[in-house]
């Protein structure tokens, strides 16, 4: 059967506060290259995310250590690392955006064969976001910011 791009349903779904975290910390990695500290409200602000959902979504990122706070009239969030060493993957756990199959279904060999589908569709999302950096993100919006979350 062969869709148009159009009509394409996603298999892999990403929760609003995943896709936050991310976008946030793409901002992050982009505007505090010199080391400045970045104010949640300017991040909320830039990408329309309501300021007490990302401060929420921060706490996660900070127990993580993924980020580092200060506080102060000049104060907001700044990377702990690199971008070149956080990856897509530490920030989805850090906000919980793991997903595990909760379906209980009969231990029938058919059962046991999908199930065993969806734990292989799972690792491969979660090796690639291992593999995908803070960086790379970066840098894809550098290059094209239409694109740049295609991945």
């Amino acid at each position: 059967m062969i869709r148009s791009s159009n009509s394409l349903s996603p298999i892999f779904q990403v929760s609003a506060k995943t896709h936050y975290a991310v976008v946030a910390m793409v901002d992050l990695a982009s505007q505090s290259a010199d080391g400045d500290a970045v104010s949640l409200r300017q991040i909320a602000d830039r990408h329309g995310i309501p300021l007490p959902f990302l401060t929420q979504i921060f706490q996660g990122l900070r127990s993580a250590g993924l980020v580092v706070s200060t506080r102060g009239s000049a104060g907001g969030y700044r990377l702990r690392s690199e971008p070149s060493a956080i990856t897509v993957a530490d920030i989805v756990q850090a906000v919980g955006g793991k997903s595990e199959s909760s379906l209980e279904t009969n231990s029938t060999e058919e059962n046991t064969a999908v199930q065993a589908v969806w734990c292989a569709v799972n690792q491969w999302v979660e090796d690639h976001l291992g593999d995908l950096t803070l960086q790379a993100l970066v840098d894809r919006l550098r290059v094209s910011p239409e694109s740049m979350f295609y991945i």
